[in-house]
Parts: structure tokens; C-alpha cells; sequence
């Protein structure tokens, strides 16, 4: 939906609006549906019009999804930024700039919307909690509760701070095991992604006639059509069976 290609825009990076991003979309696919009519027949540039979509759409997650690993291996530092600035008397609020100011993207550009939208009076936690939902982050989630019951029931922020810097040191210690046990899997994944483009390719250099025979011959285009969106859905299920959850 809208809100989700939003959230999914904001965290690529990608300083477009849901409804531009369609827009540009639909022009690509059909500039690129007439570009391969001209010289496959109008049954292959209809089939390349979702298959555009699915590489805007690919692209687009793996923007995001690359971002959003990064921002997550900067927590440990985010979270240290702020307890070195509470230590040194600072107040949440000017360590959010301190984070915002020294880090890199995209930590810096998300921890700087957190001080603006704080200084234009958004409650502070809700600000924290809208970037852990964009960038899905549970490591943010978790600093944003200790932050919010430390404003209602006091204590030691910096201490609990801490506790949840620890946790992500556990969690990344987990998820590298994880990434060792699913490393199979994933080359796995790639192999069967590559052999079919390396036996097209292969035919096409041992024997050029009849792979054109796929672009010239209508059972060909829709041979092909098929295989490439079978492609595409087999990647997504592959990535889908390695992306363990822990």
C-alpha cells in the first residue's frame, strides 16, 4: 500500500513521493514494452511490462533492505554517541543532535529528523519509534521503551542505555551464526539464479540460431516470458527461505 512504498522510499534513501515513484514505473515499463516490441513483437514487450515493474519493485527492497542493514550495524555506535553524551551531562535531546551531527548516512539524516520533528514539538519517543518502524530496526525499538519508561518512572538512562547496547552485542553474536548456518542456502540461491542465464548464454554463442528463435518465434517469446518470470519469483522465494528470523 502507499504507506509501505513510503516507508520502504524513506528508507531506500530515495527522495521520491509513492505516487511519483509509480509514475516513473509505468514509464519505464512502457518505454521499455515498446522498445522490445520493435524487434520481439508486441507478446514480448507486453510480457516485459511486469517484469519492469518487478526490477523497479527489487530494486527499490534492496536499496532499502542494504540501508536498513546499515543503519542497524551503526547501532552499537549510535547508542554509544548517546550515553557519551549523557555521561558528559549532555540532555537527550542534544544527543540526539550529537548522533545526528557526528555519524554517518544514514544513521546522521534519520537521527537529524528525530531532533526536528522533537524541536516541533512531536513527543520525542513517538519521533524515535517512527524511524525503528521505517528503517526496522528492533534494536531502536528497544532504546525508544527504555527511553520512554525512564521519562515516566526515572532511574539511570545511561545504565539502561547500556543494557540495551549489551543486547545488541548478543544479537549480533547470534545473527553471525545464523548467517554461517544459512550460507549454504544462499549460494544455493545464486547458483540456480545463474544457471539458466549461463546456459542461454552458452546456446547463444554455440548456436545463435536457435536462441534467436526465442525473440522471432511466438512460442519462443512466450517460452521465454515464462522463464523470466519464473526467474523473478523464484528469487524472492529463495531470498524468503534464507532470511531466517532470530
Amino acid at each position: 500500500d502507499e504507506a509501505a512504498l513510503d516507508k520502504a522510499l524513506d528508507a531506500a534513501g530515495m527522495n521520491l513521493r509513492p505516487g511519483e515513484f509509480v509514475l516513473l514505473t509505468f514509464v519505464a515499463s512502457v518505454v521499455t514494452a515498446v522498445a522490445f516490441s520493435s524487434f520481439g513483437g508486441s507478446l514480448l514487450g507486453g510480457a516485459m511490462i511486469p517484469v519492469v515493474v518487478l526490477l523497479a519493485f527489487a530494486y527499490l527492497s534492496l536499496k532499502a533492505s542494504r540501508r536498513r542493514a546499515k543503519f542497524g550495524e551503526q547501532m552499537v555506535d549510535t547508542l554509544g554517541i548517546m550515553v557519551g553524551g549523557l555521561r558528559a551531562g549532555r540532555g537527550l535531546p542534544q544527543a540526539i543532535e550529537m548522533v545526528g551531527e557526528e555519524t554517518s548516512e544514514p544513521t546522521a539524516s534519520q537521527f537529524q529528523r528525530i531532533a526536528f520533528e522533537t524541536r516541533v514539538g512531536r513527543d520525542m519517543t513517538e519521533s524515535i519509534l517512527g524511524v525503528a518502524d521505517r528503517m526496522q530496526s528492533q534494536d531502536l525499538d528497544w532504546a525508544a521503551r527504555a527511553i520512554d519508561i525512564n521519562r515516566e518512572l526515572g532511574g539511570d538512562l545511561t545504565e539502561a542505555l547500556e543494557n540495551v547496547v549489551s543486547t545488541i552485542r548478543e544479537r549480533r553474536r547470534v545473527a553471525r551464526q545464523v548467517q554461517a548456518l544459512s550460507a549454504e542456502g544462499r549460494a544455493s540461491g545464486w547458483v540456480l539464479m545463474s544457471l539458466p542465464i549461463i546456459m542461454f548464454l552458452f546456446n547463444l554463442w554455440r548456436s545463435p540460431d536457435n536462441a534467436r528463435l526465442l525473440f522471432t518465434e511466438p512460442a519462443g517469446r512466450v517460452m521465454l516470458s515464462i522463464a523470466v518470470g519464473g526467474m523473478v519469483i523464484g528469487y524472492f522465494w529463495i531470498r524468503r527461505l534464507v532470511n531466517i528470523k532470530y
